[in-house]
């Protein structure tokens, strides 16, 4: 997330989210959600997804 800090030697694993301002201090597992300072575990994700991109045609939805 956005103004996340990653402290130190980590490994982020696959379909892992960090949320905005997160402090990872530890290792963050497969599929999992983290948020908080210092980042913990609060939930899990589905399985793999695709990052949302910004484009001018998704910005005129709005």
């Amino acid at each position: 997330g956005s103004g996340a800090q990653i402290l130190g030697p980590i490994i982020i694993k696959k379909n892992s989210l960090i949320g905005a301002n997160a402090v990872v201090t530890k290792d963050v597992p497969e599929n999992s959600v983290m948020i908080g300072i210092p980042a913990k575990v609060i939930g899990t994700t589905s399985g793999e997804f695709k990052p949302y991109a910004v484009t001018e045609d998704s910005k005129k939805d709005n």
